[in-house]
């Protein structure tokens, strides 16, 4: 009893110092944290312009999607050292939280297709291993860092560290000077978005783009998309850019929000794969009943290893018939086709080579099994219980895909599919069935490429800011048209 009693006695003391370590930890982090608030005029770190004049005398770009997703960006001219370390401080704490060390580079030197030393595979399964983009071997060839220029490290095989850029410290130039952004203040967008119900569904992606929607029409880039009643300490955490990657922040996030005075609302709606997305189209639906104008941004994909033989038929094709006068039948040729069917089966081949067969998380494997039969699945208007208006009697709702960004540097070589390569196609398949049908894709793929990934997968506030600016461009250019 007694050997049983200072048993308990060392492990309740373990557990109090590990306690006050991790709050002494987080004090700190906190402290880091305050210094990237984003106060009145600091959050418009975004290189779109100054905001002049009213937004009907902007130019005019002929495509919103795609002209002003397809470009360069440029470092901004006489950037702050002090600005440059709020950024790079906020890539170590974000990493910090998925367990990715400080420095990326190992103690051997090697990277590329190795993940980081010292740390359980298991928690760095997604990750690889790079190089100190300060140090005298910031180039990873032949997966060993070694010293070599920014020329010589632009082979389609280098890793070059010092490359990416911060959206935020940078201006993004489209291919054409008529399609440059102009920012739209959030006075602006409450008024471009006024009586609009906004859903957007779909996986973390997606989340990231509700966040920055959220932070902007509040005009509250300090915790704006938080909930109220959050506890202080997390809310403390949670500030500014950390509400978009923040790992503990997304408990707190608001996802049903009524904005801009009671005239727009927002709502995200967690979708994180395929199979689970059957309750979206019902909710669609009441909402367009109750004379809502909806206007529905989904995407998805990287929880089914972007597999199209999952995502189309059970999640887009749905929605394809339901927004379009399609039907299933007429869908039946955009089935995987048999060479990206044969893609697809190379990548998996990959991924056993590497011992990560089960490398999918569980909750994506129960979830997504296609029907039995193998057929699609019967239309959204035949299904019991569904009286869909006709897609061809009504202007709305409205329906955009959100296509994948790219990934980062950071993202393991072990997850084909996941790759530049592998997204890129997964995108380019889904714009195919898409964009035939009068479905837009926001596609920002080109526009994510050159920038800081936090994770390999997860971009921060400046790119998901982007996005929602080229969107409410896109529901401009929408009214212009008379569409709205």
């Amino acid at each position: 009893m007694r050997r049983r009693w200072k048993l308990f006695c060392v492990l309740t003391f373990v557990v109090s110092v590990a306690t006050v370590l991790y709050f002494t930890a987080q004090t700190s982090r906190i402290h880091n944290f305050s210094q990237l608030r984003f106060r009145a005029g600091i959050g418009r770190l975004i290189g779109f312009g100054d905001v002049i004049g009213p937004l009907n005398d902007v130019k005019k770009c002929d495509s919103v999607f795609p002209g002003m997703l397809h470009g360069r960006w440029t470092p901004k001219k006489n950037v702050s050292e002090a600005r440059r370390k709020t950024m790079d401080e906020y890539l170590v704490n974000t990493r910090g939280e998925y367990n990715i060390p400080r420095s990326l580079q190992r103690s051997d030197g090697r990277c590329g297709s190795v993940p980081f030393d010292g740390v359980p595979l298991i928690r760095h399964m997604w990750f690889r291993s790079l190089c100190n983009p300060n140090g005298p071997t910031p180039c990873c060839y032949l997966d060993h860092c070694t010293n070599r220029t920014r020329e010589d490290c632009a082979c389609p095989t280098c890793l070059d560290t010092r490359s990416p850029l911060h959206a935020e410290l940078s201006d993004w130039l489209p291919e054409r000077a008529e399609c440059k952004p102009r920012e739209i203040s959030s006075r602006e967008a409450c008024e471009l978005l006024n009586g609009m119900t906004l859903v957007l569904a779909g996986d973390s992606f997606v989340r990231h783009v509700f966040v920055a929607l959220v932070m902007l029409l509040t005009d509250d880039f300090q915790d704006g998309a938080l909930k109220q009643n959050a506890p202080a300490n997390i809310q403390q955490i949670c500030q500014g850019m950390y509400q978009i990657n923040g790992l503990r922040c997304r408990g707190i996030l608001d996802q049903n929000r009524t904005l801009c005075g009671g005239t727009v609302t927002a709502t995200y709606l967690e979708i994180m794969s395929a199979g689970a997305g059957r309750f979206l189209l019902p909710h669609i639906d009441n909402l367009h009943t109750r004379k809502q104008r909806v206007l529905l941004l989904a995407g998805l994909g990287i929880h089914n290893d972007f597999r199209i033989d999952l995502v189309w038929p059970l999640f887009l094709q749905p929605l394809v018939e339901y927004f379009t006068n399609s039907t299933s039948s007429s869908l039946v040729n955009m089935n995987v086709s048999d060479s990206e069917g044969a893609r697809m089966a190379s990548w998996f081949d990959l991924r056993k080579k590497y011992g990560v067969g089960n490398a999918v998380p569980p909750l994506i494997l129960g979830s997504n099994k296609l029907p039995s039969s193998n057929k699609p699945p019967s239309s959204f208007s035949a299904q019991p219980g569904n009286k869909a208006t006709p897609s061809s009697l009504r202007p709305w709702p409205k329906f955009i895909w959100a296509g994948t960004h790219a990934p980062g540097l950071l993202k393991t070589p072990v997850l084909p599919a996941q790759s530049y390569q592998g997204v890129k196609f997964y995108n380019q398949a889904m714009a195919r069935r898409l964009e035939p049908l009068g479905i837009p894709v926001l596609d920002s793929f080109n526009m994510t490429a050159p920038l800081h990934a936090v994770d390999g997968t997860h971009y921060g506030y400046g790119a998901n800011h982007l996005k929602v600016q080229v969107l409410l461009h896109w529901v401009k250019e929408r009214q212009d048209r008379g569409e709205w």
